[in-house]
This record gives C-alpha cells, sequence and structure tokens, in this order.
C-alpha cells in the first residue's frame, strides 16, 4: 500500500454556509402561491372591483327630480369609479386575504411541527 502525502494540511473553517435571504423569501413565496386557496383567493379580489365598478354605473342617478346626487355624479366619473372600488376592496376585503394567508402558513407550520419547535426556543 501506498500512501500519499501532503504538503499541506487542508484548512477547518468553523463557519456554516448559509442560504441567501432572497431564496429563502423566494421559496416562501413560491410555496404560499402554489396553494389553490391562495390563488382562489386573488381571483376573487381582482374581480370585485370591476364588480363594483359595474354596479355603480348600473344603478344611475334613479328617478329624482332635477339634477343627480353628488355621490352618483362623483361615482361616474373615469377616476373615481377604480378609486373608490380599490378604497373598499383595501377596508373590507384585503384584511380578510392577508388573515386567510397568516392563518393558513400557520397551520401549515403547526402540521409539520415546527410551530412547536419555535414556541419551545
Amino acid at each position: 500500500m501506498t500512501a500519499i502525502a501532503w504538503d499541506e494540511t487542508p484548512e477547518v473553517t468553523d463557519r456554516r454556509h448559509r442560504a441567501p435571504l432572497s431564496r429563502l423569501v423566494l421559496a416562501e413565496v413560491r410555496w404560499i402561491f402554489r396553494r389553490p386557496r391562495t390563488l382562489v383567493v386573488l381571483a376573487l379580489l381582482a374581480i370585485f372591483p370591476p364588480i363594483i365598478g359595474i354596479s355603480i354605473v348600473l344603478a344611475g342617478p334613479g328617478e329624482a327630480s332635477g339634477e343627480a346626487p353628488l355621490f352618483v355624479a362623483a361615482a361616474t366619473s373615469a377616476l373615481s369609479i377604480p378609486l373608490g372600488s380599490f378604497m373598499m376592496l383595501m377596508s373590507l376585503f384585503l384584511p380578510l386575504a392577508v388573515a386567510m394567508a397568516g392563518a393558513d402558513a400557520i397551520a401549515g407550520e403547526q402540521s409539520v411541527g415546527a410551530l412547536r419547535g419555535w414556541l419551545v426556543a
């Protein structure tokens, strides 16, 4: 048997190689957006503003005598329909969607057992 003599000893490092933060965040975002539940909620959030706009236009000024009320006149402008539906979306449905995504993430961590480790540490 022959032995190979090393001229230099290999360096021993105590540094651990960690994944970059961007790769970890991207993996979590992929995990969230791959779920069908998330895609359904996003589709509902995307459908909501056109429904509000169409309902305001179809409602019209009504049969009031004289000029249309200020709200209806402002609601039929091209800028206020998207703005109003976006404000309604942000105040009513966006918190619901975020709460659903957060609850789903916590439930997923609990089912794997990682949440217990986080709470103990």
